[in-house]
């Protein structure tokens, strides 16, 4: 009974300390990646004019990614007055060669008073310049509606920069005006 507890105690030893299981789809490789860390990304939709907004993004070597965007989003013509609210970004990325990777993750999405809304799912690849402190790519947004009545799929770009302690200067993106279609 003993050995039992102390085993037990041993496995949750480590999994508190952050031993894991490589998400599904995840390389062995992805811990070399350039990609591995955090990063604020100013992340522009297509569209006239377009929407430019601010999220903080971090992977990590076992194939996780997480989004931090803003929570509530500018009101668009379609919105009628309501103020959608969202919730964290979470998904996997793979390895896509030295430098780049493939990406998924998905917002959950509510209205002000908390009726769901949609599930937003972003697709996109990216790629990390030589030096390792930015990266580029392109995303589609796919937004799933609780009604039913799907909009057609939009994106657009990420311009990303690393956040390092002691780091280059970080700026906000230029305000914009709301696009026609809703964002995530």
């Amino acid at each position: 009974m003993k050995r039992m507890l102390v085993t037990a105690l041993v496995v949750v030893g480590l999994m508190l300390s952050g031993w894991s299981t490589p998400a599904t789809g995840a390389r062995d490789d992805a811990a070399a990646n350039p990609l591995v860390g955090s990063w604020l990304v100013e992340v522009e939709f297509a569209g006239e004019p377009p929407l430019r907004l601010p999220n903080l993004t971090s992977f990590t070597s076992d194939g996780i990614v997480t989004v931090a965007a803003p929570a509530l989003l500018p009101e668009t013509p379609e919105s009628g007055g309501s103020r959608d609210v969202f919730s964290a970004g979470h998904g996997a990325w793979s390895a896509n060669g030295e430098n780049g990777a493939d990406v998924r993750f998905i917002f959950l999405v509510v209205d002000d008073r908390g009726n769901p809304v949609s599930i937003n799912i972003v697709d996109g690849q990216l790629a990390v310049d030589e030096g390792g402190e930015s990266y580029t790519g392109e995303f589609s947004l796919t937004i799933a509606s609780a009604t039913g009545e799907n909009p057609p799929a939009s994106g657009g770009t990420w311009r990303a920069t690393r956040i390092t302690p002691g780091g280059t200067a970080i700026a906000m993106p230029e305000e914009t005006e709301a696009m026609a279609t809703p964002a995530a």
